[in-house]
């Protein structure tokens, strides 16, 4: 996941297979180089929760 504050689009993936959030992280990215990946997560449980934004991520 590249530096996110120069990329117009920011996206957070959700998926319970872990090869799949690679795959599809890096295919994202490079389809624009407006895209980034800024978050994964594999429950979809925690990922329905408000994400924080990227200046305020631990």
């Amino acid at each position: 996941m590249g530096e996110a504050r120069n990329r117009n689009i920011r996206i957070g993936i959700v998926d319970n297979d872990p090869y799949a959030l690679k795959v599809f992280g890096a295919l994202i990215e490079r389809m624009s180089s407006d895209f980034a990946v800024i978050w994964t997560c594999d429950l979809g449980a925690v990922a329905h929760q408000p994400m924080p934004e990227p200046h305020q991520a631990a």
